[in-house]
């Protein structure tokens, strides 16, 4: 996959008839991955068949995004397996107001993350939400430094499913990979917040810091006996 990061002055992408493709390849998932505005800025940044779910106000655009030729999307996470899945999502925004800004996301205990990018240092501040529990029961943090760089700013994260806790009790040999239940996620919402001058988060009258975008989560399919719908 071609990473590509602090991309300046890109036509948006025309995805004519791509609602119809999305929904004919992955009809079991939320449809608002289709949505044309997102999916034109997540191809935007990361190039063709990716879409994602965003939000959108003047000057500022925020979108978590993924492939659509990606296994983990198109065929989805078996619900048991003997191996662990693999998925990858890009978190990027596009900054034209010149203000600083601060990019949050979480990622789910469920998952192992790790990202071969550097440019935002967002890899540095992964960590575990969870200090008193251990690593593998703990959702990850995602944190980038704040900036004011007038072009698109993003981070490609690689999600992996942890082992499922206790999987090799009793005279179980193979490790076991499975979701917790049939609603997966890949991450939460990713938000966009406010950053003073010296890259710290602006605080409201409440003293909460000021979010200026927020995305909801992205959802990923299980497959299996289990988690299939009933007719």
């Amino acid at each position: 996959m071609r990473k590509i990061l602090q991309i300046r002055n890109i036509a948006v992408v025309s995805l004519l008839g791509f609602v119809m493709m999305f929904a004919a390849i992955a009809p079991t998932m939320n449809t608002a991955y289709a949505g044309d505005r997102a999916s034109d800025f997540c191809q935007s940044f990361a190039g063709p068949g990716w879409v994602g779910i965003g939000d959108f106000d003047e000057g500022l655009s925020l979108a978590k995004c993924f492939n659509l030729n990606d296994p983990c999307f198109a065929e989805g996470v078996p619900v048991k397996s003997d191996v662990p899945t693999t998925c990858t999502i890009v978190v990027v925004y596009l900054n034209l107001t010149g203000q600083n800004v601060i990019l949050k996301d979480a990622i789910p205990a469920e998952w192992n993350v790790s990202s071969d990018d550097a440019s935002l240092n967002c890899e540095i501040k992964l960590f575990s939400a969870n200090k008193g529990k251990k690593e593998d029961k703990s959702a990850t943090l995602l944190t980038c430094d704040a900036s004011s760089n007038p072009g698109f700013e993003g981070i490609v994260l690689q999600i992996t499913t942890r082992e499922s806790p206790g999987s090799l009790k009793g005279n179980q040999e193979t490790a076991k990979f499975k979701p917790t239940s049939c609603e997966l996620f890949a991450n939460s919402g990713a938000q966009l917040i406010a950053a003073d001058e010296l890259g710290e988060p602006v605080l409201d009258a409440n003293d909460q810091p000021i979010v200026l975008l927020e995305t909801g989560p992205l959802q990923v399919p299980v497959t299996g006996e289990e988690c299939e719908q009933p007719d």
